[in-house]
């Protein structure tokens, strides 16, 4: 048959509109999706986005890998196998936290399952056995069975009679299951893998009747299954018995018809097309073409009547009938609209892509949410560092200053109680002096003895904040002994202590009482003509001890004005030393010692009253 240059143009000019008008038509279709309300599976995908969302904002790890894993359903019924993939390892990722063994299992064994149909059989092993161990773990006996059998399948050692083996065990497995509670799906995998064998072995019929039991479980089903019919049609092209081939088909096709299974009419009725062409029985293999081709229009999806259209206007050109051809293209771009409309699993596709886009932006925010509060923890984590150690260093600071404090405050402490001692030993040594020049060298060696025994005594001491009133006194005694000697016995004094109170278990601040013994002595008996009284009596209360010291002298004010001009120039250190001392001991030790010194006010009495507090409990330590 001879073609014009006119057929030729008009039937590439025919088959460029095909091209325009599905891309019109792809433009068209979020219209065409909106038109169709009437499909379940558009709500589903619609809802799907929103699950998805609610999961992520209430950070829900169950709901998070459940919504995944109907994403991986619903692209797995899609023939969409990576983004099945995808959709499964996110869902295994947040379950992850659950340890849920069962669902674990479940999701990883689909997984899997997908792997393997993309021909990642090392990584489908590796699921399958991953599923064997949740299994075993949520003691699912038959699963753990199935995946096994799956597992040794997958194992690049495994010879063929091996893996034919565990899938016809696998099959025995779950036909012995009540029928009710059959897994339909894994029974259709597995007459599918030992079809998959059989090709191995270049059985093809074997591999047909396989094919065909798992088509049949696939028909009573429901169960989407685009992986199955590829390999239907190989098998059939490829046995060497081309009769045996198309009686299979024609049966299938007189099943499908009676089932009114249409999708399985068009694949059986595309089948004996190619193979009466293959066997050169042209007259019935046009009729065949034109048969799948027509009801893939009136029943078929837009991938089924654009390929059953490629099939039939491939056999026209290869057979130079060109109009035929032409008027193929025009039947179908007049139904196109209807075909577009009508075909729910192309609107599944689209809708689930809209889907995944806006899936996609969820888990972008969701990424970038979590940046932004990585971030706002890193720099709250930043700013609570900055300020534990900015507080740690104002520790430091501030016991360093402490400590320098308390250094200088021991520095005065031990300044102000050495500036009693040249006071004492200036005086000590005058008597000494008066002793010698009156040639009374035996009252001077005497002096002198128990001078030195009190500077050893006071020197031992010298560096203690606190002694024990035991030493404080022994230091008292040898000081008034002394006093007694160098005045000729004008004065006595006594000692009281509470029978209560053990002089070794008690403190008493160093060299605290000398200067007042010493005030005593120096200016107010002294100056009076009787004999001196100095009577130091120690008592406690529960809290406090308590010493008082008090003379008959002529008290503070009398010996002010009997002070010469010289003297009055001169100022005392004795009492504001010690009132030094006791504030800064309050300081350092934070105690409670208190001095009170007033003179008598009864009538026919004179002299002073020294009154010193000291708490029972001191922090000296």
């Amino acid at each position: 048959m001879i073609f014009s240059d006119k057929s030729v143009k008009y039937y590439y000019c025919e088959k460029r509109n095909l091209l325009c008008l599905l891309l019109l038509l792809l433009l068209r279709l979020p219209s065409f999706t909106q038109e169709t309300d009437k499909i379940s599976t558009k709500t589903k995908f619609q809802e799907l986005p929103e699950k998805l969302e609610k999961a992520l904002q209430t950070k829900d790890n169950a709901r998070i890998a459940s919504a995944y894993e109907e994403l991986g359903d619903e692209h797995a019924a899609l023939n969409n196998l990576i983004k099945a993939e995808e959709n499964y390892k996110k869902s295994i990722l947040y379950l992850n936290s659950k340890k849920d063994a069962i669902k674990l299992g479940a999701i990883t064994r689909k997984l899997a399952t997908i792997q393997e149909a993309q021909n990642k059989n090392e990584e489908a092993r590796k699921n399958f056995d991953k599923a064997l161990d949740y299994n075993y773990e949520s003691n699912s006996i038959k699963d753990a069975e199935l995946n096994q059998n799956d597992m040794m399948r997958n194992t690049s050692n495994t010879s063929i009679p091996k893996q034919k083996a565990n899938i016809e065990q696998k099959i025995v497995t779950i036909q012995n299951v009540p029928q009710a509670k059959q897994d339909t799906i894994e029974l259709a995998r597995s007459y599918e893998q030992l079809g998959d064998v059989n090709i191995q072995e270049k059985k093809y019929k074997d591999a047909i009747e396989n094919y065909a039991k798992a088509d049949e479980v696939i028909s009573q089903s429901a169960i989407p299954n685009s992986t199955l019919k590829p390999k239907i049609q190989e098998a059939l092209l490829n046995t060497s018995d081309i009769k045996f081939s198309i009686e299979q088909s024609i049966q299938m096709y007189t099943k499908a018809e009676q089932m009114q299974n249409h999708k399985n009419q068009i694949d059986a009725a595309s089948n004996l097309a190619k193979l009466y062409e293959k066997n050169n029985e042209l007259n019935l293999a046009e009729p065949w073409y034109r048969k799948s081709f027509e009801l893939s229009k009136t029943y078929g999806t837009v991938d089924y009547t654009i390929q059953t259209l490629e099939n039939l206007n491939t056999y026209y050109t290869k057979h130079q009938m060109t109009q035929k051809a032409i008027s193929s293209y025009k039947s179908f771009i007049a139904d196109m609209p209807d075909i577009v409309q009508r075909d729910s699993i192309y609107l599944d596709k689209t809708l689930l892509d809209h889907a995944d886009e806006r899936i996609k932006k969820l888990e972008e925010s969701q990424k970038l949410q979590e940046k932004i509060l990585v971030t706002k923890n890193r720099f709250n984590q930043f700013l609570i560092l900055s300020l534990v150690v900015l507080c740690f260093a104002l520790t430091l600071l501030y016991r360093a200053y402490q400590a320098i404090q308390k250094k200088n405050k021991k520095i005065a402490l031990q300044s102000l109680r050495r500036e009693m001692n040249p006071h004492f030993i200036f005086n000590s040594l005058n008597s000494v002096n008066q002793f010698i020049s009156t040639h009374n060298e035996k009252e001077a060696n005497a002096y002198l003895t128990k001078f030195s025994q009190l500077m050893r005594k006071m020197m031992e001491q010298s560096n203690h904040d606190f002694i024990l009133l035991e030493h404080e006194l022994e230091i008292l005694k040898n000081y008034l002994d002394l006093e007694q000697q160098r005045f000729n016995q004008k004065f006595e004094y006594s000692i009281h202590i509470d029978p209560d109170i053990e002089v070794s278990d008690h403190w008493i601040p160093n060299m605290i009482l000398q200067p007042h013994l010493e005030n005593s002595i120096w200016h107010g008996i002294r100056y009076i003509e009787t004999k001196g009284e100095i009577s130091i009596s120690i008592s406690k209360t529960k809290d406090y001890l308590l010493i008082q010291i008090e003379d008959n002298g002529i008290g503070v004010e009398k010996s002010k004005k009997l002070k010469t001009t010289h003297q009055k120039q001169i100022k005392g250190r004795g009492s504001s030393n010690v009132k030094e001392r006791i504030q800064i001991l309050n300081e350092l030790y934070n105690s409670d010692i208190h001095l009170e010194e007033k003179e008598k006010s009864k009538i026919n009495l004179s002299g002073m009253i020294y009154k010193l507090r000291i708490p029972l409990k001191l922090n000296i330590k």
